[in-house]
C-alpha cells in the first residue's frame, strides 16, 4: 500500500515540501518544451513556484513508478493516469509527446462543514 512517504521518494525536496505544506490543496507539474513548471493552489489562488522545478525525465520516471505501484502504468500507450492513494488524495496525469502533465491533489482534512 502506497502513502505519502513512499510517493514523496520520488520527487526532489523542493516539490516534496509543496507536497506536504498544510496551506496547499494541489500541486501541478506541467512539463512544456522540456522545462517542468510547477504551480499550487494555496486558499484558491493558483501560484508559480518559480526556482522550484524537476527534470522532465524524472518527472516521468516517479509518475510511472507511482503508477506501477498502485497497479496501474502510463506511457505511450496508456497516457492517462487517474488514481488515488490510501489516504484518499488523487494522482491525475497525461503523458503525451513524451510530456508528462501532473496534478496531485491533496486529501486534506481542513475542510469543514459550514452551518
Amino acid at each position: 500500500m502506497m502513502d505519502y512517504a513512499t510517493l514523496l521518494q520520488f520527487f526532489p525536496g523542493a516539490i516534496r515540501e509543496l507536497i506536504l505544506a498544510n496551506d496547499i490543496s494541489d500541486v501541478m507539474l506541467n512539463d512544456a518544451d522540456g522545462i517542468v513548471r510547477v504551480f499550487v493552489d494555496r486558499g484558491g489562488d493558483v501560484e508559480f513556484c518559480a526556482g522550484v522545478s524537476m527534470d522532465p525525465e524524472g518527472l516521468v520516471m516517479a509518475i510511472q513508478n507511482v503508477a506501477r505501484l498502485l497497479g496501474s502504468d502510463i506511457d505511450g500507450r496508456r497516457p492517462f493516469l487517474d488514481t488515488r492513494l490510501p489516504d484518499g488524495s488523487r494522482v491525475a496525469a497525461l503523458y503525451a509527446n513524451g510530456a508528462m502533465t501532473v496534478t496531485i491533489r491533496k486529501f486534506n482534512r481542513w475542510f469543514r462543514r459550514r452551518n
